[in-house]
């Protein structure tokens, strides 16, 4: 694998004692071959190197280590030839060594799962780089209740999909599935580039100080190799001391019903006078921390500048070696830019609704108007090289949640983030080696980074106007009484009273976990932003929606008209798998393979599968929340079964020995075979690292 540190090693028989000169092409290096290599890397490396034989019998030796290196070209599955030739000779021998990319681990931040960076693992996957390795590009998640360096988990769900900490999700990923799969492929690997937004970072970093990050699986170099933080609070961020602060007693106190931070607060995120910022953060999939439990064991303490948590951390520039860099990625968008942002309106307005007079805002309280709305440009950026660090204007930290976007006042503003912007995916292609150049912010920018609207068909785009108040009464959705497939494109006719209507927008959305459904068509969103308008008429119209999950999604359409006055109606669909434009169907984030190793605790010898759908016209890969919809059947001895398999995709692991799991969706097969180890027969790197 080219992880810049994995070693081959060459041996070339000679005739004689005479030097030996080994030569690498497409980025490959050499080093002099030592015994303990796996323990006690060179730290002297080059693309040539002379090397004096060991006599072996009657017989001569020359070796050399071989490390697949760092450059593009050496990352896009090309091979690359190792030569060598005996002083005084003519003749050359060689061989051949594929060179893989090196996997990337997408890391999640703050409340974020195991979509939040579809649209990074979207691009990366389709670049030639990974076109062929999609599989190497991989997302996990963890626990939206813990802190980022929680030991343990002991919530009631502990162990339960994501429900794990970030340290364990991280462990699963290399134990379970990486390095079974490239042992299967005869690939030898140890080490990944990592991919991490916001808290992602800071999880990354505490692993980085964990049991058997450094193993001979990486040569003891640490399982990291690059690694690309976005917008990462490096030292944390004042939003948590405030949220710590207000959680428990702050409610709506303004009491102007025109106002902007009292429609937000009642009719678009809280919508009740007796709920506290704690309730209303936790209501919306944002939780401070367990319900009831202490906010000291939530996510957000542990983002406190000066806490435990941030003081704790092994610091990001750990990442800058020979054979690695740390990257940093930030973002500023500055208070007064056009088009504002939109969670910077967002939080300004809820922070608002809890005073009387004189609130703070998110620049008083973070301390400085350099920030992406969330962090600070200086937190961002903490102990990062300059060559090593990009910073991208107006991309907020985040998109706002969509009950926002269509709500007084925020009509134009701007929901460009990080997360979601083809000029940030083009830069982490780029230092990835996955890409020649990064794609610029011009080439770059979507309608949604630019602010632009979406006309309907063959009309030209509207300007919004200033919404001023709830008109729920002009709003009717006529939606499909029968069930509708997922990604097929779904036209509901609206029923429409009142003056022009200016916008519509839809949302979908999801309760369990409770999240707004993304993604894109054609440089379009196609799941949370400005309806698809197919007609539009006096008193009606028809939208066009595509489903982005199987089950029950909530659709939250709102009209928006000329007077001023909004109107929302949420309503259900019922979504079915669809083979219909079906791309592709990954039963488990596209790996062939998973290992288990029967450890002493239950919740270390089982894996959950993470099933993955791709439709042709999506940009991003719609996962499977759970296993119910895809008919799994397993190929194993019936009277002395090798593992049971829940309905929910929870594979528990019984004997050693192989079994084989097939995944039905929509007609469409997919199959991986399943290997459980006992604990004395694992692989290194299997096992559980506390039990290494």
């Amino acid at each position: 694998v080219a992880d810049g540190t994995t070693a081959a090693i060459v041996v070339y028989e000679a005739a004689s004692s005479k030097t030996v000169t080994f030569s690498a092409t497409n980025g490959a290096m050499l080093a002099k071959y030592n015994a303990d290599f796996l323990t006690a890397p060179s730290a002297t490396e080059s693309a040539s190197l002379a090397v004096t034989p060991a006599r072996i019998g009657s017989a001569y030796y020359a070796l050399a280590l071989v490390t697949i290196g760092t450059p593009p070209d050496a990352l896009l599955g090309a091979s690359l030839t190792v030569s060598a030739q005996s002083a005084g000779s003519s003749t050359k021998a060689s061989t051949s060594v594929l060179a893989v990319p090196t996997p990337v681990v997408l890391v999640h931040g703050l409340w974020g799962n195991i979509l939040a960076l579809a649209s990074t693992e979207g691009y990366l996957k389709a670049t030639t780089a990974f076109s062929s390795y999609r599989y190497l590009v991989t997302p996990i998640c963890y626990s939206v209740y813990l802190g980022f360096d929680a030991a343990t988990d002991t919530l009631p769900n502990h162990g339960k999909t994501c429900e794990v900490t970030s340290a364990q999700s991280l462990d699963a990923y290399f134990s379970t599935t990486l390095y079974f799969e490239l042992d299967g492929l005869h690939y030898v690997g140890g080490r990944v580039d990592v991919v991490a937004h916001s808290m992602g970072g800071l999880a990354v970093r505490h692993f980085a100080d964990t049991t058997g990050y450094k193993s001979v699986r990486n040569r003891f170099l640490g399982a990291f190799r690059n690694v690309i933080t976005l917008d990462t609070p490096e030292t944390g961020s004042a939003l948590a001391t405030y949220l710590d602060e207000v959680a428990y007693d702050r409610k709506l106190q303004d009491t102007n019903p025109l106002s902007d931070p009292y429609l937000l607060w009642m009719f678009g995120l809280c919508k009740s006078v007796s709920v506290t910022v704690e309730q209303c953060f936790d209501a919306h999939g944002f939780p401070l921390s367990y319900p009831g439990q202490p906010l000291s064991t939530g996510a957000v303490y542990s983002l406190i500048p000066g806490g435990k948590s941030i003081a704790s951390a092994p610091p990001a520039d750990i990442f800058n070696t020979i054979h690695g860099k740390w990257y940093a990625i930030a973002s500023n968008f500055k208070d007064g830019d056009q088009p504002a942002s939109l969670l910077r309106d967002t939080l300004n307005a809820a922070i608002a609704a809890t005073y009387t007079s004189s609130p703070p805002t998110v620049d008083s309280i973070l301390g400085s108007p350099d920030n992406d709305v969330v962090v600070t440009v200086a937190s961002q950026t903490a102990t990062a090289l300059s060559a090593q660090t990009k910073q991208f204007k107006d991309l907020e930290h985040t998109p706002a949640p969509g009950a926002a976007r269509n709500l007084p006042g925020f009509g134009s503003d701007s929901n460009a983030s990080v997360i979601d912007s083809a000029a940030v995916n083009g830069q982490v292609a780029y230092w990835l080696g996955a890409q020649k150049s990064p794609t610029s912010a011009a080439e770059g920018r979507t309608a949604a980074e630019s602010g632009e609207a979406a006309a309907a068909p063959g009309e030209a785009p509207q300007a919004r106007v200033r919404a001023l108040f709830q008109a729920p009464g002009r709003l009717e959705a006529e939606v499909p009484a029968a069930p509708v497939g997922l990604a097929q494109p779904v036209r509901i006719p609206l029923k429409l009273a009142g003056p022009e209507v200016v916008d519509v927008y839809a949302s979908q959305m999801v309760s369990n976990p409770p999240r707004t459904l993304r993604n894109e068509s054609d440089g379009m969103p196609v799941g949370d932003g400005r309806a698809r308008i197919v007609s539009l008429q006096p008193g009606s119209a028809v939208i066009e929606v595509t489903p982005l999950a199987v089950g029950v999604v909530t659709l939250r359409i709102s009209a928006e008209f000329s007077d001023g006055g909004l109107a929302e109606k949420d309503v259900t669909l019922d979504v079915v798998p669809s083979s219909q434009g079906l791309a592709g169907f990954d039963l488990n984030k596209g790996f062939k393979g998973l290992a288990l190793v029967l450890e002493d605790r239950e919740e270390d010898r089982q894996a959950y599968l993470f099933p993955e759908v791709r439709y042709k016209g999506l940009r991003d890969p719609i996962y499977l929340d759970d296993s119910e919809l895809l008919h799994l059947s397993v190929d194993q001895p019936e009277d002395d079964p090798v593992v049971q398999v829940d309905e929910n995709g929870l594979v528990h692991a019984l004997r050693p020995g192989t079994a084989v799991i097939t995944g039905d969706f929509a007609g469409v097969k997919d199959s991986i075979e399943i290997t459980v180890y006992a604990p004395e027969d694992a692989p290194v790197g299997y096992r559980k690292a506390a039990d290494q």
